[in-house]
């Protein structure tokens, strides 16, 4: 017997002729995998067919070439997915997406927005009517710009319209420039080598500019590694120019790294560790100096939590005679890419020079340390190719180089099972750029997926904890650039977690959980909401409170028995 499904759509719909506000039209689709009959369709059909079929029955007007959103997810239109694999170079052909949102089967989608969908356009502020959108009027505010620049020919002019859908993605008002529009000034820069300067001086505002793009990679259904390419393209050469603002962007980022003496100490030392005894993990704590609070707060709970489960961890006197050093972070990565990996290359070498494994408490350090270890794989051809070639041995001797906590607990956490009087917990986790960024250039298996392991470990049956994913932007990078972007978008993405009814709000990087917990206050104002007293925890934070009340409880249940 064919299985039949039924597909449930909340469909965007607003005239602005006629519409005083925008609302949403319920329709029921039956679906099926066999051959459809009547009125159902075939989960092999794909989204351009099925909303060609409805528009007609529900009167709505749809345009795929622009691009929409599928529970607040976009999926790129059909001209800005053609330009961008266009743009791919040959190397990185492999990972852009070569299927545009019209031609995402049906069978696809249910496999990652499920059977209820709530399909928008990719912004409300252009609709000219319900799916479709007014490009015309978001051209309008780039006259100034092409006024400047006369030698932007009426053909080039006609081609922001394919990137302009890009503008839509991001959480940030209308005042951003948008990044679609920074990809547009890339391919005109790419025509124009002479005109560069002029170029990036037309990006180069701090508040609404290109540095302050925030990658767009988990908003976006399948991500597309080359925006953000090109886009930290535009940063670099304008941050080249710009000594002032670059020098203070990466001016941690050097000082704490002392190439000879550490690269020193690392050769010099030998492994001596019992390699019968199994792995033994020493935690990763480079980073910047100014975030005392923040990696304390997560040294401590890994620490607490390594001693809790029993996962060897290297005593205090060897964790103080090894210091790991920042590697700059997301300014220097852009700017100065080979001393970003020689730097994370090097901790990691120091730590598996002793004979440790290299243990990260959170995910975006980790997501670094792993592309640092993809780049070994790869022909060097700049200056750390020297240290490159001597330290793959060092590494690729060690069967486990680096670790990240949250799967170690999944091993772990098995003989752990709630009691009944435990009580439910409400969290929402968030996604760095980091996270969202690198995942999608390294296939790594995804912060969600690998952290609701440990949810299930931790609930074993009993659903105590109730894990929702917020999808956001993270504007963390931007504290020291924009810090009025900072706060109101931080706060934002926080208070969006709040609202959600969250009881704990868990972040994967240092930079965010100063966003959501020392800032708070700050941003809370910024953004114009009164404070709320929701803690942001890493993981092992969470994990450790969810352990003392899972004990605290079993101590109680026994105390009653006897």
């Amino acid at each position: 017997m064919t299985k039949i499904g039924f597909l449930h759509l909340e469909i965007f719909c607003f005239d602005p002729r006629a519409d005083y506000e925008f609302y949403f039209k319920k329709h029921k689709i039956s679906y099926t995998h066999a051959k459809p009959s009547g009125e159902q369709i075939s989960t092999s059909q794909t989204l351009g067919e099925i909303l060609e079929s409805i528009s007609s029955t529900l009167d709505i007007c749809v345009d795929t070439s622009v691009g929409l959103k599928i529970n607040g997810i976009a999926l790129l239109g059909d001209n800005i997915s053609d330009e961008l694999s266009y743009k791919a170079s040959k190397e990185h052909k492999e990972i852009l997406s070569k299927e545009t949102s019209s031609k995402e089967t049906l069978d696809a989608l249910l496999e990652r927005f499920g059977n209820e969908w709530r399909i928008e356009p990719l912004s409300t502020l252009y609709v000219k009517k319900d799916l479709t959108l007014d490009l015309q009027a978001m051209h309008s505010k780039y006259e100034e710009f092409f006024d400047k620049h006369h030698f932007i020919t009426q053909d080039e002019r006609k081609s922001l319209s394919k990137y302009l859908p890009l503008n839509l993605i991001s959480t940030r008002d209308d005042d951003y420039l948008g990044d679609g529009f920074f990809l547009f000034v890339k391919w005109l820069a790419q025509k124009h080598s002479e005109h560069l300067d002029d170029l990036l001086e037309s990006i180069s505002d701090t508040k609404n500019g290109v540095l302050s793009y925030s990658s767009i990679q988990n908003l976006l259904y399948k991500p597309n590694p080359q925006i953000d390419r090109d886009i930290e393209w535009l940063i670099n050469a304008l941050l080249a120019q710009r000594k002032e603002i670059s020098q203070t962007l990466v001016k941690n980022s050097k000082k704490d790294f002392d190439d000879t003496s550490n690269l020193a100490k690392s050769n010099a030392s030998t492994n001596t560790m019992d390699s019968t005894k199994g792995t033994t993990y020493i935690l990763f704590d480079g980073y910047e100096s100014s975030s005392g609070k923040e990696s304390s707060e997560l040294i401590t709970s890994c620490q607490k939590l390594c001693e809790k489960l029993e996962i060897p961890l290297a005593n205090k006197s060897a964790q103080a005679n090894i210091s790991f050093a920042y590697n700059g972070g997301h300014f220097t990565r852009i700017t100065d890419f080979d001393f970003f990996i020689k730097c994370t290359l090097e901790n990691i070498l120091q730590a598996n020079a002793r004979g440790y494994t290299l243990l990260f408490g959170d995910y975006a350090s980790f997501c670094e340390a792993r592309l640092a270890l993809q780049m070994l794989a790869v022909k060097s051809k700049n200056e750390i190719k020297d240290f490159m070639a001597n330290t793959k041995e060092k590494i690729h001797s060690m069967k486990e180089p680096i670790a990240y906590i949250g799967d170690l607990l999944k091993e772990r956490l098995h003989t752990f099972a709630h009691s009944d009087e435990s009580s439910a917990l409400s969290v929402v986790s968030f996604i760095s750029n980091t996270t969202s960024a690198l995942e999608s250039t390294l296939n790594e298996t995804s912060y969600i997926e690998r952290i609701q392991g440990v949810f299930d470990a931790l609930n074993q049956g009993s659903k105590k904890i109730v894990l929702k994913s917020f999808i956001a932007q993270d504007f963390s990078h931007l504290a020291h650039l924009n810090e009025q972007c900072y706060l109101e978008e931080s706060a934002k993405i926080r208070f969006a977690g709040i609202d959600e009814g969250a009881d704990l709000l868990l972040v994967d990087s240092i930079e965010q959980f100063r966003a959501f917990d020392t800032q708070a206050k700050s941003s809370a104002k910024a953004y114009g909401r009164d404070i709320d007293s929701t803690k942001a925890v890493f993981l092992p934070s969470l994990v450790l409170l969810v352990l003392e009340e899972i004990l605290g409880a079993e101590s109680k249940q026994k105390s009653k028995a006897v």
